[in-house]
């Protein structure tokens, strides 16, 4: 074990010949010690521990000192190394698995002369400097230190001693390569600190290595009750959708949840403290690997501290990368509020973020090293320098509680027609949330929150989609950034358009799915919309169909006229008025409730709607089932 090798260290023998002065050297970063005399055997040797036999003459100087050696000059000779006649034994292992409890620390020793005096270093997991107390005298040669239930943690622990006694110095552990208490927690001891907020969806993860069974029910429900989805939720975002309960899998650090409780609530686990994966060192940073798969990734801190986004390295079949290059990923972590996301350049520990990953066969390799950046980071990476040449507007759809945020359309003079590294994509919405985004041509039918395009010479247009939902407004912000002299309108699926300067602010229809942006001149922004009016006049056959109490209307006309649109019964007689008014040309969208004229419900059976404009007319057959 480690902590032999050390202790062979603190061993030594002080060898005092009287030798003749010759020339002595040390050389080489791991202090290779060699002279050309040498009394009682031994010699020169070449080793990092410094495990030296015999007496080298060495010339000037009365001590020489190190963190890994220690030297003394004279007629005497030299004692080499951490070798001094001072031992020391402690009982503890290099890495040592222990419940959180107070405990005392011993360590005996023994040679030289004089008081001994000891020091415990220590620091949590995460934390690069150490902090130190002095140990207390024992029973006989023993020092000890008491050491605090407090100092366990879910961060674990690193730690190591040093003993002085006259001029010589032993040490167990080190600064480069301290002993470690992995802390082993009960359920009670390992809770998330802060209650979960009130029905509002969060991406969790457990930073700790459960014991015993790891299975979502196993680790939650002894803290949330048996799953009672009116209660709480859980689920794992995978493949294009969310996997709940058990279907989410085990629950490992670095693995991200969606949850949501309709109470506050705090829940944790029983396990050790995570420690970074074996032989994963790069740079002298040690990380802790979570492999990832092609796509969106709920990525969670595996660390009971917090770990910057930026430090986070790649494993891309093999080779590393600690730049976040485009090829590998989108260089954003989403953490959702609940109400929207956030770009964060930090993850705190029990939490976890959306990242995008582009390729196969790549993994996250989160340092074990806690930083003080903030969380939060207010402004998207890359947002353009206001120009004529560089701008952009932001829109923003509100459903309820919902918000979707940092919807970015426009312009960059690096940027491309298509999809480019600026085209930050849509992360997936919370369960029930609405979302929106911009759909590019020829780009795999993935879902951007970000669009730029090159500099316009007289407009662009941009596709949105967003998902159905009652009571969405759609909100302009940042329109003051649009070059003079151009306009900007919005057109939605069921023909209605909006002068955005005069509408900044749009309340959709429950029904509307698709909208197109236009940015440009008024000719360019006149024939973009003229050529997404209907050139056919057409009524939809109603969806769903058969339906009950609720069916959706659609129908498109070519040029604005007087409309009606009327329901009739088997008998030819006259159920519901839809629509009796002058209506623009474009695309319309009616919804018929299943009631009569008079507000009363209508009987299951077929029914025909006739829509009747200018001198045309069309009518089909539905059907209502109660």
């Amino acid at each position: 074990m480690k902590y032999k090798k050390t202790l062979l260290v603190m061993t030594a023998l002080t060898i005092c010949f009287l030798i003749n002065i010759g020339e002595a050297q040390i050389s080489g970063d791991i202090y290779k010690i060699s002279a050309g005399g040498v009394s009682g055997g031994g010699g020169g040797s070449l080793s990092d521990l410094f495990v030296l036999t015999g007496v080298v003459p060495l010339v000037g100087g009365d001590y020489i000192s190190s963190e890994g050696y220690s030297i003394i000059s004279g007629s005497a000779g030299i004692v080499y190394g951490g070798m001094t006649t001072l031992s020391t034994n402690y009982g503890g292992d290099a890495i040592a698995t222990i419940p959180k409890a107070d405990r005392v620390l011993k360590v005996a020793y023994s040679g030289s002369i004089g008081t001994a005096a000891g020091i415990f270093y220590y620091r949590q997991g995460g934390v690069s400097t150490f902090q130190s107390a002095a140990m207390t005298a024992g029973t006989g040669d023993t020092l000890t230190y008491a050491l605090s239930a407090a100092l366990l943690t879910v961060r674990g622990l690193e730690y190591y001693f040093e003993v002085r006694r006259d001029i010589y110095l032993s040490r167990i552990g080190g600064p480069s390569s301290p002993l470690v208490f992995r802390v082993g927690l009960t359920n009670e001891q390992a809770q998330i600190p802060a209650a979960t907020p009130t029905e509002q969806y969060r991406i969790i993860g457990i930073p700790l290595t459960i014991t015993g069974s790891n299975s979502v029910a196993s680790v939650f429900e002894d803290d949330l009750g048996v799953y009672n989805t009116s209660q709480w939720r859980i689920g794992r975002y995978s493949g294009g959708s969310v996997h709940e309960f058990d279907d989410a899998g085990p629950v490992t650090p670095g693995k991200g949840f969606w949850l949501i409780t309709a109470e506050p609530q705090t829940f944790g686990a029983a396990g050790n403290s995570v420690r970074p994966t074996a032989g994963r060192n790069y740079n002298s940073i040690d990380y802790f690997e979570v492999p990832l798969m092609q796509g969106w990734n709920q990525l969670a801190n595996p660390f009971g501290f917090r770990i910057a986004w930026d430090d986070i390295i790649f494993d891309v079949g093999g080779d590393i990368e600690t730049e976040h290059l485009p090829a590998t990923l989108e260089d954003v972590a989403y953490f959702y509020n609940g109400t929207g996301y956030e770009s964060y350049e930090a993850i705190p520990p029990w939490s976890g973020v959306f990242v995008r990953i582009n390729l196969d066969n790549v993994t996250a390799l989160m340092p074990f090293s806690e930083t003080s950046i903030a969380p939060k980071l207010a402004p998207l990476k890359d947002e353009p320098i206001y120009s004529s040449y560089s701008w952009s507007i932001e829109l923003r759809m509100e459903s309820g509680k919902f918000i979707d945020a940092d919807n970015f359309a426009g312009v960059r003079v690096d940027a491309l027609e298509g999809p480019d590294f600026y085209d930050f994509s849509e992360p997936p919405p919370a369960p029930s949330a609405p979302n929106m985004g911009f759909r590019i041509p020829n780009d795999d039918d993935r879902l951007r929150r970000i669009d730029y395009r090159p500099p316009l010479a007289q407009g662009a247009s941009w596709e949105l989609e967003m998902a159905k939902a009652p009571g969405r407004k759609i909100s302009v912000i940042g329109l003051n950034q649009i070059p003079s002299g151009m306009e900007a309108w919005l057109f939605i699926d069921n023909g209605q358009k909006f002068d955005l300067f005069r509408n900044p602010e749009i309340n959709l229809p429950d029904q509307v799915s698709k909208a197109k942006l236009i940015i440009g001149s008024n000719s360019f922004a006149r024939n973009e919309m003229a050529s997404i009016i209907p050139t056919d006049f057409a009524l939809e056959q109603n969806y769903p169909n058969p339906f009950n109490p609720l069916t959706t209307i659609k129908f498109s006309l070519p040029k604005s006229g007087f409309t009606t649109l009327e329901i009739y019964n088997v008998l030819g007689q006259k159920v519901k008025t839809l629509v009796e008014k002058e209506l623009p040309a474009g695309f319309h969208t009616v919804v018929w409730n299943s009631e009569d004229n008079n507000g009363k419900e209508t009987a299951s059976g077929v029914y025909f709607y006739r829509l009747f404009s200018g001198d045309q007319s069309a009518y089909r057959k539905m059907m209502l089932v109660k």
